[in-house]
């Protein structure tokens, strides 16, 4: 198991893989030896909108308390909304979008 990069522009529904040799993922002392992820990537068109996806395997309950935690210091960059439920147990995977904004 592993971490994967997904980025792609809205008006364009293709979705990509970031090239490993543009993603850094590393201990950094600056946040108290957490890791940290960052990754180079060039805007192709000034109009387009893109998005980009962070999957790391954890477990749902793990998320959730650390969504929790984000939520509560009121961050200007962090929202968290409701996407929707799951049909089989709507109560223990609720999906989740969290939304930073620069």
């Amino acid at each position: 198991m592993g971490c994967a990069s997904v980025l792609g522009p809205l008006l364009n529904a293709m979705k990509q893989r970031l090239p490993a040799k543009n993603v850094y993922y590393y201990r950094c002392p600056d946040h108290r030896k957490n890791y940290v992820m960052s990754f180079a990537f060039c805007f192709d068109k000034e109009d387009d909108v893109y998005q980009f996806a962070y999957c790391y395997p954890y477990t749902y309950s793990r998320l959730q308390h650390y969504l929790d935690s984000l939520e509560k210091r009121n961050l200007d960059y962090f929202q968290r909304e409701l996407l929707g439920l799951s049909v089989v147990s709507a109560e223990a995977s609720n999906s989740i979008a969290c939304v930073l904004r620069f």
